[in-house]
């Protein structure tokens, strides 16, 4: 039986069965996941600007970011 996995590497099929949840379980916690992902993208690039500018406040961090995002 050929899967097209290289040796230690798993499905997702596999991963949930070993885990004992289910794969609609897996997918709706990934769902969830991804607005968490852009939120710490966010935070990131405001800490990003506020380490570059370490003398500027809330306002001018919150400028900088408005140059920043389109």
């Amino acid at each position: 039986m050929m899967t097209g996995l290289s040796q230690g590497e798993f499905n997702i099929d596999r991963m949930c069965w070993l885990a004992g949840v289910s794969r609609a379980s897996y997918y709706r916690h990934w769902l969830d996941s991804a607005p968490r992902r852009a939120e710490t993208g966010l935070r990131d690039l405001i800490q990003k600007l506020a380490l570059g500018n370490v003398h500027y406040g809330y306002r001018r961090i919150g400028a900088l970011l408005t140059e920043q995002l389109p």
